[in-house]
């Protein structure tokens, strides 16, 4: 399954969106999801959680942000769109 993180991990119950994460599992931050790897963010602990965390570059860019933790990986849009391939299904945070 694939799993869009799409609001501020401010305002969504992260222990249970990791509840439900499996191993095969991937991850993705979109939109204003990517201020979870804004470097030494207290929601950083719940990396441990899964091995890779994608963070889609252009939203970044569009939010200016640029600390980010070395442990994600940034991706482009053909890339997301790639991993939706991977993965015939989808949750939405």
């Amino acid at each position: 399954m694939l799993h869009t993180l799409m609001k501020s991990p401010y305002f969504i119950d992260l222990d249970t969106m990791f509840l439900m994460v499996d191993l095969n599992d991937d991850i993705i931050m979109l939109q204003d999801g990517v201020i979870f790897a804004v470097d030494e963010n207290f929601v950083l602990t719940y990396k441990s959680y899964i091995n890779i965390i994608y963070i889609l570059k252009e939203d970044l860019e569009a939010r200016g942000l640029k600390n980010i933790n070395s442990s994600f990986k940034v991706i482009n849009y053909i890339q997301f769109v790639q991993l939706t391939f991977k993965h015939t299904t989808q949750m939405n945070w």
